[in-house]
């Protein structure tokens, strides 16, 4: 087990045994090793019984197979609320949450969400989990704001919290830091590759966008899924009753009793009592279940909406080269018309002095040589007469009129634009 002590950067192994028949053995075995985390925070190893977890927790044999990390194609993200547990499968981060201890199937690294790797004690994800979930019971320093730790009223709210809430919070903050730092990843890496392309497109910034466009669009769908996960559980009020696991345990002698002295009760007001009473603590507790998904459903849904900024503002950035490259393509269309003009004078000329070049007689053999500086003279005049003529036809409808464009200048109106856009975001 992995324990963090007073707050400092010390770690010291601890092993404890684990009851039931998913006890596990001190050290990790070549196969099958997983990472339980108990109610104070202790982290120890233990092997993955899959019977025993559908018989003890009451588990469906598909919930495993979708937390099996040996799956080469992953199942999608989902939180499944069961009798005995919570299944988590975000991504790369796979947990079964109970009513006193987590069993941690994979976890992701701390820059990607979708990696899937097999945990140990000394995994920075596992780490964090275990630190979160016995905030309440570790000594907490004046140093808030330490990797790992919490500020004082998250950790009063935690200590208000059943285990199965606290756990499922490590996870989702958990989640959380990862999604933020790939947004801001994202973020660091594409404003500069946007500006190069605002100033000159070259290859290998288009080839840099598109492996960023790539990463971006994932990020969105990931995201988008766990607000989607979220916003399921509150909207489905049999789930989020079902997320304390612990309090529905301890109500349930008490709901019996309470309903065998209402068989006993000789009036009906005592009847009525004690089912308001009941109603008014289920609310309580889905209360505090659904402030807690809300939190993080806000979170994920800030980052989101980041995302989806910079997603808006790449795709501006490619309708502003596009209008570059339409400019460019209307200036190449007019410079083929002035040569096409060009071209079209010296085929006059040449034409007018091959009639005359020929061996036929034109009766102006008698002028000569001043015939020929005659014809000539007339082809450029010909030939002049009408490139001008047509220059100036095609000027008028507008053909030649080559658009003054600025790429900086456009760029700047985009930049002023999203930035007042991302101003007005809270």
């Amino acid at each position: 087990m992995l324990q963090r002590i007073g707050g400092g950067p010390n770690l010291r192994r601890l092993d404890s045994a684990l009851p039931g028949s998913v006890r596990g053995v001190a050290k990790p075995s070549k196969g099958g090793k997983i990472v339980v985390v108990d109610s104070e925070g202790q982290a120890t190893y233990t092997t993955l019984r899959k019977q025993a977890l559908v018989t003890e927790l009451q588990l469906r044999h598909r919930d495993i197979r979708a937390l099996d990390p040996a799956v080469q194609l992953p199942y999608p993200s989902a939180i499944f609320i069961r009798k005995q547990a919570l299944v988590l499968n975000l991504e790369g981060l796979k947990l079964i949450i109970g009513r006193d201890k987590t069993l941690v199937i994979s976890v992701p690294s701390l820059t990607d969400l979708s990696a899937r790797l097999l945990p140990d004690l000394n995994n920075p994800v596992v780490v964090r989990l275990s630190n979160h979930i016995a905030a309440a019971r570790l000594p907490f320093s004046e140093s808030a704001g330490m990797d790992g730790y919490m500020s004082a009223d998250e950790l009063n709210l935690m200590e208000a919290l059943p285990y199965e809430l606290r756990a499922l919070e490590a996870a989702l903050l958990m989640v959380l830091k990862i999604l933020q730092h790939e947004v801001q990843h994202l973020e660091s890496v594409t404003h500069p590759v946007l500006a190069r392309i605002r100033r000159s497109v070259a290859r290998p910034d288009l080839e840099q966008l598109y492996e960023i466009q790539n990463r971006l669009d994932k990020t969105i769908s990931r995201a988008a899924k766990i607000k989607e996960i979220l916003e399921e559980l509150l909207d489905d009020e049999l789930q989020m009753a079902g997320l304390c696991l612990s309090k529905v345990e301890g109500m349930s002698p008490t709901a019996s009793a309470s309903s065998a002295a209402a068989r006993r009760a000789d009036s009906r007001g005592e009847l009525e009592g004690a089912k308001s009473e009941q109603m008014a603590e289920e609310a309580d507790e889905m209360s505090e279940a659904e402030d807690l998904i809300e939190s993080y459903w806000l979170q994920v849904d800030s980052a989101l909406s980041r995302l989806k900024i910079l997603q808006e503002r790449i795709t501006n950035t490619e309708h502003l080269v596009n209008l570059d490259l339409d400019s460019k393509r209307n200036a190449l269309v007019a410079l083929s018309l002035a040569v096409d003009l060009v071209l079209m004078m010296f085929e006059i000329h040449m034409a007018v002095t091959g009639i005359f070049g020929m061996n036929l007689t034109s009766g102006l053999e008698r002028w000569d040589p001043y015939s020929l500086w005659g014809v000539v003279s007339v082809g450029l005049v010909l030939g002049l007469t009408a490139m001008l003529s047509f220059g100036l036809y095609a000027k008028r409808k507008g053909i030649l009129n080559v658009p003054a464009f600025g790429l900086e200048r456009a760029a700047g109106t985009i930049n002023s634009s999203a930035g007042a856009m991302a101003g007005g975001l809270p």
